[in-house]
């Protein structure tokens, strides 16, 4: 299972301690967890201290060079060894992907219109380094970085390096939690089951939109790329991913083929 925790849901104490919990559970009953996080709110945070203004264009964050050191700061010295000192807290085993660890996400540059700067698309994933971590039972803790062959850092958006590593490994499940109960329909209602044609009519009539879009395109990718099922769910709900995995109604969005 693929676990994608947003950085807007980082920020409730509480519900970080539930999802640590939750991962924890998850790997005491056998099964293979990875978690990529992101970690937008906290980013910005130390750009406005440097007096960086934050821009995006398309969703992605424009990355210049002194913006992209504050990024691979923040992501792996601040939140990935957050995540993984919890998790090992509270028993688990895990092994840090971050700017000063294996290289395992080949990455290049993302070509526009318009020049993002240090912002990446992921080329190759090193899935023998995943299934070898899997398999001698640690808990995987990805930070959205990936280098290209000349060893350049890259930011990445979270919710593709998710997509790109559920789809490289053909994973059970891939989880995306968000700050949003999932996807919904015209009158606000939450939509709990859609297959790809249906989230692809609901992006024509521009129902899905805005920061959802990525996320379902997200989904769609990995479903053709070998993943059983994809999950859109809350992540400021406590246990939001046991509650979608063990219950029969689940909390947010699966999204399947």
């Amino acid at each position: 299972i693929v676990i994608k925790y947003g950085g807007n849901v980082l920020i409730d104490r509480n519900v970080f301690n539930n999802f640590i919990s939750d991962i924890n559970v998850l790997n005491k009953l056998g099964l293979s967890i990875i978690v990529v996080h992101g970690g937008g709110p906290r980013i910005k945070r130390e750009l406005d201290k440097k007096k960086i203004v934050s821009k995006f264009i398309n969703g992605l964050r424009v990355t210049d060079k002194d913006s992209m050191n504050i990024v691979a700061k923040v992501l792996s010295d601040e939140i990935n060894q957050e995540l993984s000192e919890m998790i090992n807290s509270f028993g688990g085993i895990t092994i840090n992907i971050n700017k000063d660890s294996e290289k395992i996400l080949l990455t290049e540059k993302i070509s526009s219109q318009i020049d993002l700067g240090y912002v990446g698309q992921i080329k190759n994933v090193d899935t023998n380094f995943l299934i070898n971590a899997l398999q001698s039972n640690y808990i995987p803790v990805i930070a959205p970085l990936g280098f290209n062959e000349n060893n350049e850092i890259f930011n990445i958006n979270a919710d593709d390096v998710a997509c790109s590593i559920a789809a490289s490994i053909s994973a059970e499940k891939l989880i995306l939690m968000t700050d949003q109960e999932g996807v919904l329909n015209d009158n606000g209602e939450l939509l709990t089951n859609l297959d790809v044609a249906e989230v692809k009519k609901l992006i024509k009539k521009e129902i899905i939109s805005g920061g959802m879009l990525p996320k379902v395109n997200a989904c769609i990718t990995a479903l053709g790329g070998g993943v059983k099922k994809t999950h859109i769910i809350d992540g400021r709900v406590e246990h939001a991913v046991l509650l979608e995995l063990f219950t029969n109604t689940g909390i947010g969005t699966l999204v399947n083929k």
